[in-house]
């Protein structure tokens, strides 16, 4: 079997499985990044305003506070009074 072919079957199999009749696992799995971009949205807004952290130390930095603010937002924590907990 050529190769031109094997890459019509797989294409007509994708056509055919996939795009007419598309399968997701499960209802509460969404067929787009919506919530991923918009999670994403405020650490972007934030770099704009403050125009980067331009060292290494100040990017590794916000990417670890902005993951426990996200965190805690998920939990329905306060991220003031965990950080505050956290430190004491």
């Amino acid at each position: 079997m050529s190769i031109i072919n094997s890459s019509y079957k797989f294409s007509n199999h994708i056509i055919k499985n996939y795009i007419k009749n598309p399968k997701f696992p499960s209802p509460d799995v969404t067929y787009h990044n919506n919530t991923s971009e918009r999670a994403l949205r405020p650490i972007t807004i934030l770099r704009k305003i403050t125009y980067g952290s331009r060292s290494m130390r100040g990017t590794k930095t916000t990417e670890i506070l902005m993951t426990i603010y996200a965190t805690c937002e998920a939990r329905g924590i306060n991220p003031y009074k965990f950080m505050i907990d956290y430190l004491n």
